[in-house]
């Protein structure tokens, strides 16, 4: 089974050299929304991704892991 990786979404954020604050300002959500985000504290919805994974530049193969079942 494969899911979505809050630690690899964090490392795309940062591979882009990108604050958290950054970020939230360019998607129009708070620092602290984007927190949750990537703590895993609030889900991620699918349009949400997709416009991080613009702003990261990569792909979501880049930020899924496979897991055991």
């Amino acid at each position: 089974m494969e899911i979505l990786s809050n630690s690899l979404l964090r490392q795309a954020r940062r591979n882009r050299r990108l604050t958290l604050k950054q970020v939230a300002d360019s998607v129009g959500i708070s620092d602290s929304t984007m927190w949750k985000y990537e703590n895993g504290q609030l889900p991620l919805t699918v349009d949400r991704l997709f416009q991080l994974l613009k702003l990261y530049r990569c792909s979501i193969t880049d930020v899924i892991e496979e897991v055991a079942e």
